[in-house]
């Protein structure tokens, strides 16, 4: 018997080529996008969940509070992972991690390298990194040892094996490569190419400044994480955390005028829970996640939409079919059973043709995030896949084998076949809301990429464009000849200005700690972003003061100046600029007094407001500034790379224009912007086969009234109209129900951002008119074609 019922949903396919082109075509693009949205949101949902006993593990980060301001922070005091594991037996273990930037050398190649890390011993047994060359006996235990990665191992020395025992210079001081451990995966939080001993830092600490950093219990340098003997105790665990650092930090919390409050959080919650200073760049963002799966599930529910909407719309053609099985004894069961297959093969074909489909824009897709992802065909995707059968076939199949098989015989046997008026109201009711999530996906686009647009255009308060910045990581060979570097590069007409510094002005900045004082000279102690600038900074970024002036050469600004920005000015409760003139920062020798009160310009992403920052004079620098004749870049650059040789080949020459620096700080919101269109856009698509099912089978119900029309003198375009006018009030209904909607969700989305446009009338007007034209468009073929026809072909059937 299920041979007889397969074949016949074969015979069925084959013969309604269009229908079945179209049902196959939605449900293969629908699957498709689901398959690829699931990709993605497995690897943001996974990410930390391969450490051993991942679920006891949590970083401590911490709400620093001052006098002037409150912030979170990722990292904390290098005390903490020293002491607590001894303090509270509630912790098993604790580790360690502190960002670094390296010079490395080895024979002649020299290269700066980003992503070093210093760690504790306990790293490699804390975490689930292998070492896969080496030996992890007293592996990071003893100082000038370092550990390289597969892939920096391969780079540098060609193979795992070759790099063991090696030595290099780091920062001009030897290191042996002591192992070589695996690439971390893509899904973890702590990204690294090299691993060197906390030890080697903590030696550093106390032989040049004569400090234990080991009891510095304030401040935030290292992530600290911590396993516990009892996850489920985490928040008495917590609590204890508070007391042991109060009780340490009591004194300068006093002194300074501050306190620090402490919070646990699950390793594998920081990628898409955690937005703090200092923490982790690969971070993502939970409600991204929750955004893109709704996307699929509405793709998923559009395309199960239309299938409905197809089928039911050809019913008609199959009534007299079905009568005449139900007269030969078929029973509604069999019937029914008929056509949940026919929907089976039907989603078994769209997802062998979805799973394919993803399979090439799988590749594309990875090349546009930057990260790896594909589709394994193991047991588990497999029987999600059969699982993802049965769900779509039920959620496709139910309402056309119910309508169906309901056909009364003796109606359609006599050609008196009619929709019932709650099924049209249903079908009438799934274009409703496939154009409801259309339309609310399309005031979606529109306002992210008016956002962009807002963000493209905000004044940062500096001029970037035309600026070439040069990291050199603060070596010595430059600091000690940049009179002589800067002096060859101004040489040439196409090289305007340079700048000395410690700090680029997109990326983020260090904080430190400061006192001054208020307009009552009330002593005010704060923490604060700070950056060391030269005389020249300012005329290279073209940044405008509102009071005072900037730094002089050769005179006492070197140790005796700084400046502030406007957010400084509000936030240490000076009133006006021109009442920052003159207030002190620190005291005795180290007293420094305020010169010039800078334009607020922004140092981070429009997310955060502009923040306080205390400007010094930069004596030395880790980089420097160009501004060039944009009509000359390319000649400024060989310029550049001819000096950089000639004065200090050691030192490999990095740089970068600032305008890239900002495309590349929301790099991955705009690649999400693009997948986000495509996604959204696939949904109008599906929305519209919807829409071309629904008026299919109006249509066709309605000819005998257009063949009386057209017999009684109708014009075609008047029947066009007639029958175009009706499916446009559907869509009128879908706007009108997805304006308000759209406008919340994305009014909400846009407050993530300190800086925002709002969504505006001109959004909401263009989600009007596009998918009214799109319906049109959609329907007006269907109307011509049923206004042409022949009424005596349809009135001689009566």
């Amino acid at each position: 018997m299920f041979k007889a019922i397969f074949s016949t949903a074969l015979r069925h396919l084959a013969k309604n080529k269009v229908p079945a082109f179209l049902n196959v075509t939605g449900l293969t693009i629908g699957l498709a996008t689901c398959l690829v949205i699931a990709i993605w949101a497995e690897r943001e949902l996974t990410f930390d969940n391969f450490h051993p006993n991942a679920n006891a593990k949590f970083r401590i980060w911490n709400r620093f509070k001052s006098e002037a301001e409150t912030f979170s922070q990722a990292p904390s005091g290098v005390a903490l992972g020293a002491h607590l594991p001894k303090e509270i037996a509630d912790i098993a273990s604790a580790c360690r991690v502190f960002r670094a930037n390296f010079k490395i050398r080895y024979n002649t190649e020299v290269h700066f390298e980003q992503q070093g890390i210093f760690a504790d011993s306990t790293f490699f047994s804390f975490f689930n990194f292998p070492i896969i060359g080496g030996s992890t006996h007293q592996l990071l235990r003893t100082p000038d040892q370092v550990v390289f990665t597969r892939s920096k191992a391969i780079a540098y020395f060609g193979s795992v094996e070759n790099a063991l025992d090696k030595t290099v210079l780091m920062d001009d001081e030897p290191y042996t490569v002591a192992a070589v451990a695996e690439d971390p995966p893509v899904n973890s939080h702590i990204q690294f190419d090299f691993v060197v001993p906390y030890v080697t830092m903590h030696a550093y600490a106390l032989k040049n400044w004569k400090n234990d950093i080991d009891n510095q219990w304030v401040g935030g340098w290292p992530h600290t994480y911590i396993e516990i003997h009892d996850p489920s105790k985490w928040k008495t665990v917590e609590s204890k955390v508070n007391e042991v650092v109060a009780e340490h930090s009591k004194k300068d919390w006093a002194d300074n005028k501050m306190s620090y409050q402490y919070f646990l959080q699950p390793i594998q919650d920081i990628h898409l829970r955690s937005h703090h200073r200092y923490d982790s760049a690969n971070n993502g963002d939970m409600m991204t996640v929750r955004v893109f799966i709704a996307v699929a599930i509405l793709v998923l529910l559009l395309a199960c939409f239309n299938y409905i909407n197809l089928t039911t719309a050809t019913s008609v053609n199959r009534a007299k079919e079905i009568s005449l099985r139900k007269v030969a004894g078929a029973s509604k069961a069999n019937l029914m059973r008929q056509f949940f297959l026919e929907t089976f093969v039907t989603t078994l074909l769209a997802v062998v043709l979805g799973v394919a489909l993803a399979q090439v824009v799988l590749p594309y897709f990875s090349w546009w995030m930057g990260q790896p992802y594909h589709l394994p065909f193991d047991a588990t995707n497999l029987l999600a896949l059969g699982a993802f059968v049965l769900i779509v076939t039920l959620l496709s199949g139910i309402y056309p084998a119910i309508v169906l098989s309901s056909f009364q015989p003796m109606a359609a046997l006599r050609g008196k076949f009619f929709s019932s008026q709650g099924g049209q109201t249903f079908r009438k009711a799934l274009v409703i809301v496939q154009f409801v999530i259309s339309t609310v996906l399309l005031i979606s686009i529109l306002t992210v990429n008016r956002q962009m647009q807002f963000i493209a255009s905000t004044p940062l308060g500096y001029e970037g464009h035309g600026v070439i910045t040069v990291d050199f990581n603060g070596d010595d060979a430059v600091k000690k000849k940049y009179q002589t570097l800067r002096d060859a590069l101004l040489s040439v007409p196409y090289i305007e200005q340079t700048s000395l510094h410690n700090a680029t002005v997109v990326g983020g900045l260090g904080n430190g700690w400061i006192n001054t004082r208020d307009n009552n000279d009330k002593e005010v102690t704060t923490s604060i972003y700070q950056m060391s600038v030269d005389p020249d900074y300012f005329d290279t970024y073209k940044m405008n003061f509102i009071a005072g002036r900037a730094f002089q050469r050769a005179t006492a600004d070197s140790s005796k100046a700084v400046i502030v920005n406007e957010a400084a000015v509000r936030n240490l409760g000076w009133g006006t600029p021109e009442n920052a003139l003159g207030k002190p920062f620190g005291g005795g020798d180290n007293i420094r007094y305020v010169i010039g009160v800078v334009r607020d310009f922004h140092f981070e992403d429009l997310h955060m407001s502009v923040q306080p920052l205390l400007m010094g004079y930069a004596k030395s620098g880790s980089s420097m500034s160009l501004r060039v004749k944009t009509a000359n870049i390319q000649d400024a650059i060989k310029h550049l790379q001819t000096v950089w040789t000639m004065l200090v080949a050691d030192v490999p020459l990095h740089y970068a224009f600032v305008d890239d620096s900002l495309e590349q700080q929301y790099a991955t919101e705009r690649k999400m912007q693009t997948v986000f269109y495509v996604f959204a856009s696939l949904s109008f698509f599906i929305a519209c086969l919807g829409l071309f099912g629904l008026s299919t089978f109006m249509i066709r119900q309605r000819l005998q009234e257009i063949s009386i029309r057209k017999v009684l003198g109708a014009p075609v375009a008047g029947i066009v109209v007639l029958l175009t006018k009706d499916f446009s009030k559907l869509v009128l209904v879908s706007v009108l129900i997805a304006g308000p909607v759209g406008w919340m969700l994305m009014r909400e989305w846009l407050e993530t951002f300190t800086y925002h446009t709002d969504v505006g009338w001109i959004v909401l007007g263009i989600a009007l008119v596009v998918p009214l034209l799109i319906s049109v468009l959609t329907i007006s073929a269907q109307a011509i074609k049923a206004a042409l026809v022949n009424p005596a072909k349809i009135l001689r059937a009566e």
